[in-house]
């Protein structure tokens, strides 16, 4: 069990979705006293918790391993049984761990709804919105750029660099979506998730910056602000580039979206399930209902009755 002691002026309530996810990283690691080495780094990541945008909360659903398995399944059948999940979960870290803690944060978010199927012997699984990390074209970026907010030179380079970056990743895209996707979750979470790199980033959102402006933008030393540069550079987030008079201009080459959808690709798939024998009829025909349910245009009207 795990306990966080607060001051009496805290509010325990503002931590109650992090201690769970810090419990569950504790557990993985209980064996050889390893989660002690984790307590600092564990202890900063909950002071920042409260702190999270809510592009960040959702990118710490697919920098876990369990739960961005567990997402990865629902997008490509919809739904599974809490059994299966605990094998899968199990499979995965070789404990046992407790699905509802694990499930508590996408249910919370609406990725996913659970329920009981009659005739079967165990709760159902359902997504219900889609989760995924792309990276996209900053157009505010492109639009400085062409209005003269660099020198022609930083300027060209940098449009003929953006333009062939996302011309590739957009054929990888068509080539295998699910594939190019996934590939890249964990590592574009991570820099999400990063306070450092995403200041950074959140900088840059507001268009290209001098290296000295965005040190003092971001609030940053020298040193840390070129290791996270560095980083952002590899991973083909940042950009960065001099101008014939060597005065170095940092600009974002592609942006992170974390963004959810509406799974309507799922419909055919679970009929399809079903038509194969793989899904059981009355688990197929309550996924349908669910899914009808948490359509766009039924959400919509819901909402505006309640008005």
């Amino acid at each position: 069990m795990v306990f966080l002691v607060l001051s009496p002026d805290e509010d325990p309530d503002v931590y109650k979705d992090a201690l769970p996810e810090i419990a569950t990283q504790m557990f993985l690691n209980a064996e050889g006293d390893e989660y002690k080495k984790m307590v600092p780094k564990l202890y900063k990541q909950i002071a920042r918790y409260t702190q999270m945008t809510a592009e960040q909360r959702q990118a710490s659903i697919l920098n876990d391993p369990v739960r961005r398995t567990i997402v990865q399944t629902l997008m490509r059948n919809g739904t599974v049984q809490s059994t299966e999940l605990e094998q899968m979960i199990f499979e995965e870290v070789g404990k046992k761990i407790d699905v509802d803690l694990v499930l508590r944060p996408l249910v919370k978010m609406g990725i996913i709804a659970t329920g009981w199927v009659e005739g079967l012997s165990s709760e159902v699984i359902y997504l219900t919105r889609a989760l995924f990390i792309l990276r996209k074209i900053h157009h505010d970026t492109v639009r400085a750029v062409r209005k003269g907010s660099l020198p022609n030179e930083v300027a060209e380079q940098f449009l003929q660099a953006s333009r062939r970056y996302h011309r590739d990743y957009l054929a990888r895209l068509r080539k295998d979506l699910f594939d190019t996707i996934w590939t890249e979750a964990e590592e574009l979470a991570t820099h999400i998730l990063d306070f450092e790199a995403y200041d950074i980033i959140q900088v840059l959102r507001t268009g290209p910056k001098e290296v000295e402006q965005l040190k003092i933008d971001a609030n940053m030393d020298e040193d840390k602000l070129r290791k996270q540069l560095t980083k952002l550079e590899k991973a083909n987030i940042v950009m960065r580039i001099n101008d014939e008079e060597g005065r170095q201009y940092l600009m974002l080459k592609c942006d992170t979206e974390v963004t959810t959808v509406y799974p309507e690709w799922l419909i055919q798939r679970t009929v399809d399930l079903y038509n194969d024998e793989e899904l059981v009829s009355r688990q197929a025909i309550h996924y349908l209902e669910v899914l009808k349910r948490s359509h766009p245009s039924q959400v919509a009207a819901l909402a505006k009755e309640s008005e």
